[in-house]
C-alpha cells in the first residue's frame, strides 16, 4: 500500500481522508497532505495578529455623519438591527404594550387561556393567570381557596363560559368526577 508524507518536511506519514471536502478539493480515500496541526509549520499567532484579525471583522471605521446616514436610511426603511445586538445598543422595543408583538395580555399554556392579571395571587411569575379560575372568582364573588379545582363540565379547556365551569372542593373530588365519566 502506498504511503504519503507530511508536505511540511516532518517526515511522517498522513491519514487517509474520511470524507470529501469540495472546498479544499479533497476526495474520500486521498491521503491528506498535512499531519493534524502540521499546516501551520510551526507558527504560531502572535497577539498583533489576533489584535489585526479581530479589528477585520468589525469593518472599517465610519464617520458619525455616515452613521447618521444609515440610522436615517434604516429608520425610513423599517430595518431593525438584529436581536443581539439590541441589548448593546441600548434599544428597547418595550415591554407589553409599547411591544409590537403584543396581543393584549393574553397567552395561551398547557391548552389553557391565560389573561395577564401581575397582582392576581394565583399568577404565574411572568404575571399570567388561568382565565378559567378568574371566572370562576367572579362568579363566586371571592378568591378561591388554595385547595379549591376548577373543572370545566364538557372538557373542552378553550370554552370558559360561566355555564361551563364548576368549583369543585378539592382535587381529589375532580378526579372522582373524571373517574365516574370514565375520562381515567
Amino acid at each position: 500500500m502506498p504511503i504519503k508524507f507530511c508536505e511540511c518536511g516532518c517526515g511522517q506519514p498522513t491519514n487517509i481522508l474520511k470524507a470529501t471536502n469540495n472546498k479544499r478539493g479533497t476526495k474520500q480515500g486521498d491521503f491528506a497532505r498535512f499531519v493534524s496541526g502540521h499546516q501551520n509549520r510551526g507558527r504560531k499567532q502572535t497577539p498583533e495578529h489576533i489584535a489585526a484579525k479581530s479589528l477585520a471583522r468589525r469593518g472599517h471605521p465610519v464617520s458619525e455623519e455616515t452613521r447618521r446616514k444609515i440610522s436615517k436610511h434604516h429608520k425610513e426603511a423599517g430595518i431593525h438591527p438584529p436581536i443581539e445586538y439590541q441589548f448593546q445598543l441600548g434599544i428597547s422595543r418595550g415591554k407589553r404594550e409599547a411591544n409590537s408583538s403584543w396581543k393584549g395580555g393574553i397567552s395561551w399554556v398547557n391548552g389553557y387561556r391565560c389573561v395577564y392579571l401581575p397582582k392576581h395571587p394565583r399568577a404565574h411569575p411572568n404575571g399570567y393567570v388561568y382565565e378559567h379560575i378568574v371566572i370562576a372568582e367572579a362568579e363566586l364573588g371571592r378568591s378561591l381557596d388554595d385547595n379549591e379545582v376548577v373543572h370545566h363540565v364538557d372538557g373542552n379547556k378553550r370554552n370558559n363560559t360561566p355555564e361551563n365551569i364548576r368549583v369543585l372542593s378539592s382535587q381529589s373530588e375532580h378526579i372522582n368526577l373524571h373517574r365516574s365519566q370514565g375520562d381515567i
